[in-house]
């Protein structure tokens, strides 16, 4: 739940001193594992909009596009779902850090996702998802690497519509 996350968060940053990444919530989902974090903190690492919720495993990496509010937090029980031996990786939006200004135009937004994508994985076949509004990013994606000549080995709708586009 992503407000309960958010709250997480903030109350771990109020009591330790730390501003953690969402992301570590899903790295790192147990108390124990969540306090080695806090006695060990990580060096600061950039921001990406690509966050690896589970990136072990043998298969085709999933890649997830956020859904309307930019936040992936509804992926991680759909990537402990599937377990360790497929990589899931979700794709948040560009603005959430507050450094950036968020993408207004989808076509550029799914060409940026692209980019990030193929830092894990530079050549298809691509398994490519998307949530609600996620769906419409992700269906730009597919036709963008289609168009280059990737290969898209699935393509997943979870709750969209896509009106006059397929």
């Amino acid at each position: 739940h992503s407000l309960l996350a958010a709250q997480l968060i903030s109350q771990l940053q109020h009591a330790f001193g730390q501003a953690l990444p969402i992301a570590t919530l899903f790295q790192n989902p147990t108390i124990a594992q969540l306090a080695r974090v806090l006695e060990n903190p990580p060096a600061v690492q950039p921001w990406s909009t690509l966050v690896p919720l589970q990136p072990l495993g043998q298969h085709l990496p999933f890649f997830c596009v956020h859904g309307v509010g930019g936040d992936i937090v509804n992926y991680y029980p759909l990537a402990q779902a599937l377990g360790q031996e497929q990589p899931f990786y979700a794709l948040r939006a560009v603005g959430l850090d507050g450094q950036r200004a968020p993408y207004t135009d989808m076509t550029e937004m799914a060409t940026a996702y692209i980019a990030a994508i193929q830092q894990g994985q530079a050549h298809g076949p691509y398994i490519i998802g998307g949530h609600s509004f996620g769906g419409e990013i992700a269906f730009e994606i597919v036709r963008q690497l289609q168009a280059r000549g990737e290969a898209v080995a699935l393509f997943v709708l979870l709750d969209s519509y896509a009106p006059g586009r397929l």
